[in-house]
């Protein structure tokens, strides 16, 4: 699916996400290919969720469902595999989860980028907020 089918009907967002998508601030996930890894440590994740979502370490690694924690761990698991973790890695970090349950999680959250313009800019924020504390 291309991104401009993934575009809001706002016109103004769109523009904003082209842009962005142009210079290079996000790029999909797609199941085949993984994308450029950020180097950056993975437990600055924690912070970064913990300060956009209000979802703590121990509320990651738990056993909760709530939408809020469900939600983070789904933008936990985008961010993760930005830093080039692999999915037996990610399930070990949160909490030992299977690796079948992170393709779940990815897939969950590639679902909402394509549904939400505001879902995908949060992402994008995060990713660049990685990045930079990475160098």
């Amino acid at each position: 699916m291309k991104l401009a089918a993934k575009l809001p009907n706002r016109p103004e967002r769109a523009v904003r996400l082209r842009k962005m998508a142009r210079n290079g601030c996000f790029k999909p996930l797609s199941l085949n290919a993984r994308p450029e890894p950020i180097l950056a440590n993975p437990a600055r994740v924690w912070g970064i969720i913990d300060r956009h979502c209000g979802v703590e370490m121990w509320e990651l690694i738990g056993k909760g469902r709530t939408a809020r924690v469900s939600d983070a761990r789904c933008i936990a698991v985008h961010l993760l595999l930005a830093c080039g973790l692999s999915l037996e890695k990610i399930g070990l970090m949160l909490g030992g989860r299977d690796h079948s349950t992170i393709i779940y999680l990815r897939r969950k959250a590639e679902a909402r980028m394509g549904r939400s313009g505001q879902y995908l800019l949060t992402l994008a924020r995060m990713r660049m907020e990685l990045q930079e504390g990475g160098k």
